[in-house]
């Protein structure tokens, strides 16, 4: 039994050995999608570039720099680009483990660490070159020192909480959440025996909140740098939604990749709390702390979104799963010890259910496939554009090196046209053009470009997982040249 009767390190090592093995299982086995291939083409740019970048509004330096550095020494493949979030979510269960223990109990601690190994947003932004993994565990971390000093302030977990919570800050600009939750949590929790002596002595947090805003400051002032160009319409990341109030029901059942699933496992979550919080003081108190958590991570960037620019996606919001998986582990042990395992292990079957599709069915944009289609077709003559233009690097990623030339993405009609002045043929691969917010003109060009040809849509010959985070729409249709030689004008 999961208790802490039952050796609990003992069974931490098996999560965290079958952890790692659900985070490596078919790590490359599904090509790179879009923003994994900018990953990939962050390796090769300079550091500047990295630090300063188009998408430094939605992402800090961090992560490149540090997945620039390996794959500069082991090259850039699927396994080498996912290796290292594979490694931070591993580490993240042990870490979860040890916040749990010091905020609640071992057993708390102990079911949370079995949530967090079969989570499927956990196992999926683990099989990603991207940096929520990284985030995650930074942020996990951050909440175990803050959690310690707020006990017992040393110099020792206060240097490392700020080396946690900088990293954090510059993994990803929601680190500014983290921050105000940890603040939150040291007011809501005032009167608790554990956090009253830091109120009773503040000069040492003062002086240490003090050396992490010191440590934070260039990226302070590059994030505000950001947030002022995207709230003046001039950022990338305008794909953003408005988020409506559906929000706050979609983000905790989409962390579990299933609607079905994810609303089984809250519903019987929530029954347990509203029947259990009366009698049950560590429950309250994880509830409590869960709050905090979730309005720092969802309420915050929802008002953020309506009062200034849309910043609310769902996985910026990675640490908020901190609260759903002591949520769901308080709630457990808040039950006898009989029920506990019984409703644990449903709890758990329930969660993981969602991976049997996750790990059969295709879940990222299918480019491996794209590409090796256009190389049985594209003739010598042909012309491949990536509409919208940013997704040329994903179109060439996958293609061979005597086809990537081919492939142009034109961002004026004038350009177009000259592009396929001796074009015989053009395929045009549409895939993000829900997200596009420019390039209408270009697209209706290529519409009227010659005359219609075949038509493929690559989600079609594959079998996707109908619970996907996202996967782009890849429509590879064709164009070919009028007999007469000469593309129709448009008025």
């Amino acid at each position: 039994m999961l208790s802490a009767s039952a050796k609990p390190e003992r069974w931490l090592w098996l999560l965290t050995i079958v952890g790692c093995v659900f985070r490596l299982y078919d790590l490359g086995g599904e090509s790179l999608w879009l923003d994994e291939v900018v990953t990939a083409e962050r390796v090769y740019q300079p550091i500047g570039q990295i630090v300063l970048g188009w998408d430094s509004v939605t992402q800090g330096p961090l992560y490149y720099l540090w997945v620039k550095a390996w794959c500069l020494l082991v090259g850039t493949n699927e396994w080498t680009l996912r290796i290292w979030s594979v490694v931070w979510g591993t580490l993240t269960i042990p870490a979860v483990f040890q916040l749990g223990r010091l905020l609640f109990t071992r057993s708390v601690a102990m079911w949370s660490a079995l949530f967090m190994t079969v989570l499927p947003f956990a196992v999926h932004y683990s099989q990603e070159a991207r940096p929520y993994a990284l985030f995650l565990l930074l942020s996990t971390l951050s909440f175990r020192y803050w959690s310690r000093l707020l006990a017992l302030h040393t110099r020792r977990d206060a240097i490392l909480y700020v080396v946690a919570t900088a990293g954090a800050f510059y993994t990803h600009p929601f680190a500014v959440f983290l921050i105000m939750a940890q603040l939150l949590h040291a007011i809501v929790f005032r009167g608790d025996e554990r956090v009253a002596a830091a109120w009773r002595t503040p000069r040492p947090f003062v002086w240490t909140l003090v050396c992490l805003g010191l440590a934070c400051l260039p990226e302070i002032v590059q994030n505000l740098s950001a947030m002022k160009a995207k709230v003046g319409g001039t950022s990338s990341a305008g794909w953003i939604p408005v988020p409506d109030w559906t929000w706050f029901l979609e983000t905790p059942v989409q962390f579990f990749m299933s609607m079905t699933f994810g609303a089984a496992v809250l519903t019987i979550t929530m029954a347990l709390i509203v029947l259990s919080t009366r009698g049950d003081r560590l429950l309250r108190e994880c509830v409590k702390w869960s709050l905090v958590v979730v309005g720092c991570f969802w309420c915050v960037p929802w008002i953020v979104s309506h009062a200034l620019s849309p910043v609310a996606v769902m996985r910026y919001a990675a640490p908020s799963l901190l609260a759903l998986v002591f949520l769901m582990a308080a709630a457990t042990v808040a039950l006898p010890k009989l029920p506990q395992l019984g409703v644990g292990i449903v709890l758990a079957l329930l969660t993981a259910f969602p991976l049997w599709n996750y790990y059969t069915k295709v879940d990222k944009d299918p480019w491996r496939q794209t590409a090796e289609y256009l190389t049985g077709v594209v003739g010598p003559r042909d012309v491949i554009v990536s509409y919208p233009y940013f997704t040329r690097g994903a179109v060439a990623y996958y293609l061979p090196a005597g086809l990537r030339t081919k492939v142009i993405a034109p961002r004026s009609v004038a350009a177009l046209d000259s592009a396929l002045a001796e074009a015989a043929s053009v395929w045009v691969v549409d895939s993000y053009s829900t997200t596009a917010k420019n390039g209408a003109a270009e697209l209706a060009r290529l519409k009227q470009w010659g005359s219609e040809g075949v038509s493929v849509n690559m989600h079609e010959q594959l079998t996707m997982n109908p619970n996907r985070y996202w996967a782009a729409p890849v429509q590879v249709w064709r164009r070919d040249r009028d007999k007469i030689g000469v593309a129709p004008r448009t008025e």
